[in-house]
């Protein structure tokens, strides 16, 4: 017990440091939740399975939780019934408490929330729906309905499980690809998003220099201390526009590697650095911004622009589904 107390305080105290340094960058990906907000994902983390699953652990769950009242008020005189109602209370109570913590948790954190947040909830979900199940009287259509609720489940889960299991987390290899065989050493690409950037550095290994917006020193895992550095610093779209405008007046081509939009209608005034600007410290509303700084220019400047396809059979992680756009030459400016 002394060995597992002095390894569970040094791990704290070497954890400090880390979560206090969190804490200084973790204003810029803060997002305000609610519980609404937290429950629609929720709703999302166990429909991933498709529609009956997701009914099938909707009427689950409210009927576990509905069970709680009703044995706390009932009062057995057999031992195995008294034994039911002790693991309906646990079930029951075990649900509503992970539930509570999980939903407040997540809506206090101010983080984005995912589906994945909620693996460890639904893994207590199942086991107390387990615990109810189990607790019901033994009777052959009880244990029939069981099964046929495991089958008709699985069945049901088993197309889109597979889908999202031939998924690819990025296309960014296969844009590499394309980089490699159609930009030149004098060629420019540009990343326009630096959360990207981790994927093209280890993919691309073409003979064109490539930057990210912001450009930031490093790419080896997401370095938000990097980004909150250069949202509370000067625009740096002005020196990349300079750079972009010696390779296209050279001749040269310009690559852009990301999700681009369409091209804002008036051209965007710079921001103030974070957080002397009305949105503080939103990391989003300054990259989006840069990045409509870059299209309304390059929409007015250059004069040719192509959008590359990509080959992928597979489907692709939505956040990382990128898109690669070539642009060639330069009108009087």
């Amino acid at each position: 017990m002394v060995g597992i107390g002095a390894l569970a305080a040094l791990s704290l105290t070497a954890y400090v440091p880390i979560i206090r340094r969190t804490q200084e960058w973790a204003v810029i990906v803060a997002n305000k939740n609610d519980i609404a907000t937290v429950l629609a994902v929720g709703r999302d983390a166990i429909a991933n399975s498709g529609a009956f699953a997701k009914w099938t652990w909707i009427s689950l769950i409210i009927a576990t939780l509905l069970a709680l009242p009703s044995v706390l008020v009932f009062r057995g005189s057999r031992e195995d019934v008294d034994l039911a109602r002790d693991r309906f209370v646990f079930a029951g109570t075990t649900l509503l408490v992970a539930a509570a913590v999980t939903i407040g948790f997540l809506s206090a954190a101010s983080y984005l929330v995912f589906p994945r947040y909620f693996v460890a909830a639904m893994a207590i979900a199942a086991l107390c729906i387990n615990i109810f199940w189990n607790a019901l009287p033994r009777s052959v259509s009880i244990r029939a309905l069981s099964l046929c609720l495991a089958i008709l489940v699985a069945l049901t889960s088993l197309g889109l499980l597979l889908e999202r299991a031939r998924m690819r987390m990025t296309n960014s290899d296969r844009i590499a690809s394309v980089l490699e065989q159609r930009a030149g050493p004098d060629d420019l690409v540009v990343v326009t998003s630096s959360l990207y950037g981790i994927s093209i550095q280890r993919y691309y290994h073409g003979r064109a220099d490539w930057v990210a917006l912001p450009p930031l020193a490093d790419f080896s895992l997401h370095r938000w201390d990097l980004l909150k550095q250069a949202i509370a610093g000067p625009d740096p779209v002005p020196e990349l526009l300079s750079q972009v405008q010696n390779v296209l007046q050279a001749g040269h081509k310009l690559f852009l590697v990301g999700k681009l939009g369409p091209a804002p209608a008036t051209q965007p005034e710079p921001l103030p650095p974070a957080p002397q600007s009305q949105f503080g410290w939103q990391m989003e509303v300054y990259t989006n911004h840069w990045k409509s700084e870059l299209i309304y220019w390059i929409e007015h400047h250059a004069l040719h622009g192509t959008n590359l396809s990509i080959d992928q059979n597979e489907p692709v992680n939505p956040l990382e589904q990128l898109g690669l756009f070539e642009i060639s030459g330069l009108r009087e400016l």
